[in-house]
């Protein structure tokens, strides 16, 4: 039932995140209040300007800000939708690190792609596969736990995201940019991209989420019933760190990394079944995403630092609520 309900948050996505494009000042009323006073520009010559006459230029074109909040909500709903529910595996497996650490190998990567000259996404991507297959095998000596590991990892990266970043022309601003995060500037077909792509990765946990399940949450009975562990493990890491470097290149490691983590938290505080969580999770995330772009808007803060403090607020009374009421 919460993959089914998933998908179908999926398609109504699809139906309405269509393009969002920029409003032409030609196609405005004259007497619009919103379009600003410009002088009439000399016409040109042929030599001047070769652009046809009906061709729009980089100067006539204005977005509308509403389109800015719609762009930004259909992102951080789709973030948010499938981060909350991928971040249950992460909760409930003990390995909260893992996410922030998939983030910044990610973002290690886009930096290296800033640094080398091609697409700073594939970078990502290469990156966030390299630390799937280091975190899916189980290779550690048994003294140290999982979160050892992902630990050092994590601080390599972050070590090394900063030397590309000190050799890169254009990566300090492009990384604070991607460190902070900006969903209000989030390109439409950015959002598609990313749609068609969790599209995939919800069908894939639809398939095979049985498995996923079982070998995070009772690794011995998957061992008794012949389950590929290092297999199941790996392919799970893979939806989670492919999801994860999408959503940073469009609203943030920060706001990544919360919506991996918090609503999933908060879920599990207030429901203790699986399938009550996996419905609840994707909920929470998106009502913090709505909330925190109205109050961004009412009082003009950085709406990826209000999203964040709302998913903490909403996760705030289910913790007191579990540990005076519940236990009580």
């Amino acid at each position: 039932m919460a993959f089914r309900c998933l998908g179908a948050l999926f398609g109504l996505m699809l139906l309405f995140c269509a393009p969002l494009r920029a409003q032409n000042i030609e196609d405005l009323p004259l007497d619009d209040p919103s379009v600003p006073t410009m002088p009439t520009p000399v016409p040109p010559t042929q030599a001047q300007h070769p652009h046809s006459e009906n061709e729009p230029i980089a100067s006539d074109v204005i977005a509308s800000p509403t389109a800015f909040l719609w762009q930004a909500l259909y992102a951080g709903v789709v973030v948010a939708g499938l981060c909350s529910y991928l971040g249950l595996f992460v909760v409930a497996r003990r390995m909260v690190f893992i996410g922030v650490a998939l983030a910044e190998i990610s973002s290690a990567g886009i930096a290296m792609g800033l640094l080398v000259g091609f697409a700073p996404l594939w970078g990502g991507l290469a990156f966030m596969l390299l630390g799937v297959i280091l975190f899916s095998r189980r290779w550690a000596p048994r003294r140290l736990p999982p979160d050892a590991v992902i630990g050092v990892f994590y601080s390599l990266a972050t070590a090394l995201g900063i030397l590309l970043i000190a050799k890169s022309a254009q990566g300090e601003s492009h990384m604070l940019t991607l460190l902070r995060g900006d969903i209000l500037a989030v390109d439409p077909f950015e959002t598609l991209e990313m749609l068609l792509v969790f599209a995939v990765i919800g069908i894939i946990h639809w398939l095979f989420g049985k498995e996923f399940l079982l070998v995070s949450l009772d690794r011995d009975t998957a061992s008794t019933l012949r389950y590929n562990s290092a297999f199941w493990d790996f392919l799970l890491f893979l939806t989670i760190g492919t999801a994860v470097s999408l959503s940073i290149r469009s609203v943030g490691v920060l706001l990544t990394s919360t919506m991996l983590i918090v609503p999933a938290a908060t879920a599990f505080l207030l429901v203790p079944r699986w399938k009550g969580a996996a419905m609840l999770a994707p909920i929470l995330g998106i009502l913090a995403v709505a909330i925190g772009l109205w109050l961004s808007l009412v009082g003009d803060f950085p709406a990826s630092a209000v999203i964040v403090a709302v998913s903490f607020a909403i996760m705030a009374p289910a913790l007191v609520w579990h540990s005076f009421v519940r236990r009580g």
